[in-house]
């Protein structure tokens, strides 16, 4: 007896421990907690998780923000303090405006509006926090008091100002809900916004969030390179503290296993990019996280693994910045621009930004709602950077006018200034904004002279106040010296933003300006890369056969220089082979290969076909230092005819980026003057032309024959192509769509009903877009195959996995439409619903030289159980499915069908459950 009754106080202790603590506890222990309350009113389908940006606001909609402040007061009660507020208001349809109210009183405006002499006077208020009417009546008695003397004497605007909406935050029967209901919660250890309340009034819905400013928290960031090119990490992040402190390079060393960690205190969520050699990968980190992560020095993103917290946040980045940006995080300077068309080039960048939005938005269920708010920010920030800066070039450099599409797309893409995310300082696209405005007011007539004065006056005309501060502080860092600080022209506007800020922490950080001379973290070594457009040092070494080779002797000819080491040798071919994939003309490869020993330069290129050059080991240095050469990873270097060097290392860094270099670099200018080798290829065409003079009969003849043959087979084709649709969604399937649909309105849980719904109307506009093309891109085909196992899934939970080998790229390969669907619903049905237990579909995608070698496996219960747990029908769906699924792939095929082979995993030896389907995908490219 006395044991149980010890085990059960064991156990209430511990659950006490465990056990939440609620704001209001937090508070009561005798600490200070400071807040942001944000109420939002949208006009949207459905209400929202995270705060939605000003930018995707309609007419009606608005945002207050109010920084609160909470402690325990002298008579144990808990007080709060309002500190700011600010406000975005969008007209409605009667206002006639098209431009919103903003306004915030962390900054004083020279003309405030009514609402920002309102919000004024409920800044520095306390507050008893208990969530009582009568104490919010106290609260508005005190505001009242304050404005009734802010205005005395004026009885108009008094009367203007009792007269104004306030939102519902600020009004008693929420503002007492809310407080209670926020005190009640749990205090969240992060720093996310918390969705608290919401209800939906008309059209538009009423959402409020929190989010808590907690201490900065450590965050571990640590990794392992096998292979390392160089001794050291470089480290990239906004620190903690004042400006000049803000974005600065730190050097870590890394130990002799090639292992480094560091700690960084965080805040809140920001990116940190790691540069080893001259590769570079970008990290999302949290307050808290530790991230570990391990990769080879000479194949950076190839074989970048993680551990630890976040690790789908990381994946997502090295994905998308693979897929989408072929490896590149940084946007260079386009030189090519103004040989493009307007209208090309709008499309173009219109095109590559919706596919990465939804690149982002097919994978949203793995992600948390802060980082898709930070990509979905990050992505449309770039696309708007691009386009300003495009349309300033094409009016200003380019001397023409802005077509009216290109004008309207970079115009409407302001609202994105409304309100800047955390830490969005450092980038360059308000500057880009501001130049493209004011240039098409040049146009109509206004003086307009790109003078300091000029630009920060217009700017005080069209950002909202926290976007100019932020703006208008980053260009005094980039003006500041160590030596001598702010120059003299610059303090006046210093003055003015000390002035304009009631913030205490933003007049604390610009007064870091007013110390010249200031210590600054010391800036790391930069990355040391061949200027372009200029000669490329000569050097003369013995090659593999012993002969003498220099680089002039590569002169007329486009020469992609590689510089390493031997030991490194593989992963270079590795790369080149990536770029000679699939190309028709290349430039001349060249491997200077830095060996200690000739035998070593031997073993390395043995039995291997190219133009290998070895460097002796007292001529190493000398041609590291001409190229650049400060580690040991692969350098790349692309020349033009001349010697000239029109790519570097930055270009050509990793497979992707060399292959999208050369595509740009590619387009060869014919010289008009013929040499020997052209005149010899002359004549041997000329004797080809004649030759088929001979035969153009009978290739004409034939060609009508094949083209016979071809529309028959079309026609074939499109039939079967109509049969499959209408077999490809199972009416069962529709039929079970709505009634989970239905059933889950029924029992009011609206929000699932609300996901299943957009999926399955995300699924048919797939595949309804699809339909009417014979081959579509493999990326688009696995992502609708995604989407559709996805939606079976919330019906009839099952993992699923797809894998594609690495040599496949899946946006320039092309395949038939929906050709796997009607196998992955087979198998899902009738293999893995009836199966107890843990349940895997499996699709692996393999190069093969007939296409693409395809197989799907399940852990189902496998044919032969489903044939005889169903009844005997003699045209079943699944067969039918299957049947044009051999069909189509009969039709496509050049060589005959290839064939569809199906397995009963019980079969093999071991015996395994399931099935086994193998097929071989016809493929474009």
């Amino acid at each position: 007896m006395r044991q149980s009754l010890f085990l059960s106080l064991i156990l209430c202790l511990i659950s006490l421990a465990t056990r939440a603590q609620s704001i209001a506890e937090y508070i009561n222990g005798g600490k200070r907690l400071n807040l942001e309350w944000v109420q939002q009113k949208t006009t949207r389908e459905k209400a929202t998780d995270y705060p939605v940006f000003p930018d995707q606001f309609q007419r009606e909609d608005w945002e207050v923000r109010i920084g609160l402040q909470f402690y325990l007061g002298n008579d144990d009660r808990i007080k709060g303090t309002i500190e700011s507020v600010s406000f975005i208001k969008f007209p409605d349809a009667e206002e006639g405006a098209d431009e919103p109210l903003i306004t915030d009183t962390r900054f004083q405006e020279k003309y405030p509006a009514a609402y920002s002499i309102v919000f004024d006077q409920w800044t520095g208020i306390t507050f008893a926090a208990d969530g009582n009417a009568d104490s919010f009546a106290e609260l508005q008695k005190d505001v009242q008091l304050k404005l009734d003397q802010e205005v005395s004497g004026n009885q108009d605007l008094h009367s203007e100002l009792q007269s104004l909406a306030l939102p519902e935050a600020l009004q008693a029967g929420h503002w007492s809900h809310f407080i209670s209901t926020l005190l009640a919660s749990d205090l969240p250890e992060e720093e996310f916004y918390f969705p608290l309340l919401t209800k939906k009034n008309g059209r538009q819905w009423l959402c409020d969030f929190f989010q808590v400013d907690h201490p900065p928290k450590t965050t571990v960031l640590e990794g392992s390179i096998r292979n390392q090119v160089t001794t050291e990490v470089r480290l990239k992040y906004h620190k903690e503290g004042d400006w000049l402190n803000f974005w600065q390079d730190s050097v870590v060393v890394l130990d002799q296993n090639g292992h480094f960690k560091i700690s960084i205190p965080m805040d809140q969520a920001r990116t940190v990019n790691i540069s080893h050699g001259y590769q570079t990968m970008r990290f999302y980190l949290e307050p808290g996280d530790h991230l570990d992560f391990s990769t080879d020095g000479n194949a950076f993103y190839q074989q970048m693994e993680f551990t630890g917290s976040s690790v789908a946040h990381q994946q997502f980045l090295l994905d998308f910045y693979h897929e989408m940006r072929g490896d590149s995080l940084f946007r260079s300077y386009d030189h090519q621009l103004l040989q493009e068309q307007q209208g090309s080039f709008l499309t173009r960048m219109l095109q590559k930004e919706i596919r990465e939005l939804e690149f982002l938005q097919l994978r949203t269920h793995q992600l948390s709602p802060g980082f898709q708010s930070y990509m979905d920010r990050s992505i449309r920030f770039n696309y708007a950077n691009i386009i300003w800066e495009a349309a300033y070039r094409f009016h200003v450099a380019g001397k023409e006018p802005l077509e009216a599409e290109f004008a309207q797309q970079a115009a409407q893409r302001r609202p994105l200034l409304y309100r800047l995310p955390p830490g969005k300082t450092f980038d360059f696209f308000v500057e880009e904004y501001l130049h493209f405005q004011m240039t098409r007011l040049k146009d109509l007539g206004l003086d307009l002279r790109w003078s300091f004065d000029h630009y920060n006056s217009f700017a005080k005309l069209v950002l909202p106040p926290e976007t100019l501060v932020r703006h208008s502080a980053m260009m005094l860092f980039r003006n500041y010296s160590n030596e001598t600080g702010i120059s003299e022209d610059l303090l006046p506007l210093l003055d003015e933003l000390i002035e304009r800020c009631n913030d205490p922490k933003w007049r604390s950080e610009l007064s870091a300006f007013t110390r010249p001379g200031a210590e600054g973290d010391a800036m790391a070594h930069p990355i040391r890369l061949l200027p372009l457009n200029k000669m490329a040092p000569d050097w003369s070494f013995t090659d593999k056969e012993g002969i003498k080779v220099s680089l002039k002797d590569f002169k007329g000819r486009k020469v992609l220089l590689h510089i390493g080491w031997s030991q490194n040798l593989e992963a270079a071919l590795s790369d080149i082979a990536y770029l000679k994939k699939e190309q028709t003309e290349l430039p001349a490869v060249v491997h200077l290969l830095l060996a200690p020993q000739q035998e070593d330069f031997q073993n390395a290129v043995q039995n291997r076909e190219g133009l290998f050059i070895h460097v002796p080991a007292q001529e190493m240095q000398g041609l590291r230092e001409n190229y650049r050469v400060d580690n040991t990873s692969n350098h790349y270097n692309l020349l033009d005819e001349t010697g000239k060097v029109i790519a570097n290392n930055y270009d050509l860094g990793t497979p992707t980026k060399m292959r999208s270099t050369w595509a740009r670099i590619q387009p060869l200018v014919v010289s008009a003057a013929w040499g020997p080798e052209q005149w010899l290829a002359f004549w041997k065409r000329l004797g080809i032309i004649a030759l088929a003079l001979l035969l153009v009969t009978l290739v004409y003849l034939w060609r009508r024959r094949v083209q016979e043959l071809r529309d028959l087979r079309q026609r074939q084709l499109l039939e079967f192509e109509l049969k499959g649709i209408r077999a490809q969604m199972n009416p069962h399937f529709l039929f079970n769509a709505m009634s989970t649909i239905q059933n889950l309105i029924r029992t009011n849980r609206q929000e699932k009903a609300d996901l299943y719904l957009s999926q399955f109307a995300g699924l048919m506009r797939r595949i309804l877009r699809h339909t009417a093309e014979e081959y579509i891109p493999l990326s688009e085909e696995i992502a609708t195959l995604e989407q559709y196992c996805s939606l079976e899934a919330l019906r009839h939970p099952f993992d699923y996995e797809f894998s594609i080998d690495p040599e496949i790229d899946p946006h320039n390969t092309y395949i038939p439409g929906m050709i796997l669907q009607p196998l992955l619903e087979n198998a899902i049905i009738h293999g893995l619903l009836p199966q107890k237990g843990d349940r895997l579909l499996a699709v692996d995608l393999q190069v093969h030289p007939n296409g693409l070698a395809c197989t799907v496996i399940d852990n189902g219960i496998g044919i032969h159980q489903a044939k005889a747990n169903r009844p005997h029908r003699s045209g079943d769906r699944e067969s039918r499915g299957i049947e044009l699924v051999r069909q189509r792939l009969a039709l496509l095929s050049d060589k005959g069908a290839p064939g569809l082979r199906l397995q009963d995993r019980s079969t093999l030896s071991p015996p395994k459950s399931g099935t086994r389907i193998d097929l071989i995908i016809p493929i474009e490219h």
